[in-house]
């Protein structure tokens, strides 16, 4: 990321907030609502954090993977593409982004450990 915030790539995308709470005409169909939508989102910003936490990344990170997630849901359907998927995907991309790289190896292993603590995922 650039130095000066006003000259980044951050600001000259910056989305509005009705930019960003739109909900995708596939989730629509499948009846997701914008109260949902945007449950689901927090969510996930707290599933990326918490996930931050394990690998130790600094809050920057943090604050650019959930960016990533927003941008990425404004254009994306919710039931297309998992959000317990994309999530960890924009922290890798995020850690590379923010150079304070993460080690691929172990997102998968983290991410076994949170779905297991919270019981998304029975193994």
């Amino acid at each position: 990321m650039a130095a000066n915030f006003w000259t980044s790539s951050h600001y000259k995308l910056l989305l509005d907030q009705e930019e960003v709470d739109v909900v995708q005409p596939l989730d629509r169909e499948k009846g997701i609502t914008l109260e949902e939508f945007k449950l689901i989102k927090m969510q996930m910003a707290s599933y990326i954090s918490k996930l931050a936490q394990n690998v130790k990344v600094r809050q920057r990170v943090v604050a650019t993977a959930v960016t990533y997630m927003r941008r990425f849901y404004t254009r994306k359907s919710m039931t297309e593409y998992d959000p317990h998927l994309v999530a960890p995907t924009c922290l890798y991309l995020a850690s590379k982004a923010e150079e304070s790289t993460v080690q691929a190896r172990l997102l998968p292993f983290y991410i076994k450990k949170i779905w297991n603590y919270f019981g998304f995922l029975q193994v």
